[in-house]
């Protein structure tokens, strides 16, 4: 099929460019219908707004004393005859209870192996030459090259 200048073209094209536009215009206008209009809010005014000063706190009244009824005090002890002699009384030995001490038992860790001893290499000018062995009390640190003595 060709068109009035000759050019070739699809049947239907026209129709679905019409329908096309139909269908958004229509939706276009139900969109529109849909839409209420925004409701107007009351106007706001600038006002500083004061708070009322504290009502004082009421006073709490105590609940009223109930009087409580007392106990009559113990009676004394009978006494017992008096001594007839003035010498004071005589004072209670304190007896020393005999504890044994604990059992001994058996550490359940292993001591610690003895630390290393501390070897390094000598240079080859050293008239030892080869490892020579310090004491435990020198220390060697990397980035030395010879031992220090430790404080």
């Amino acid at each position: 099929m060709r068109d009035a200048y000759g050019r070739r073209t699809r049947p239907g094209v026209t129709s679905g460019i019409i329908w096309t536009s139909v269908v958004h215009v229509v939706g276009a206008v139900v969109l529109m219908a849909a839409a209420r209009p925004q409701e107007i809010a009351p106007p706001v005014y600038a006002v500083e707004l004061v708070a009322a000063p504290r009502t004082p706190p009421k006073p709490r009244r105590a609940p009223e004393a109930t009087p409580r009824q007392v106990d009559p005090p113990p009676e004394a002890p009978a006494k017992a005859e008096a001594r007839k002699d003035d010498s004071p009384a005589p004072v209670p030995v304190p007896v020393k209870q005999e504890t044994e001490p604990p059992p001994k038992t058996a550490p359940t860790e292993q001591p610690l192996p003895p630390p290393p001893t501390i070897t390094y290499c000598s240079t080859p000018a050293s008239p030892a030459g080869g490892v020579k062995q310090l004491p435990a009390s020198h220390t060697w640190s990397p980035g030395h090259s010879t031992p220090r003595q430790g404080s």
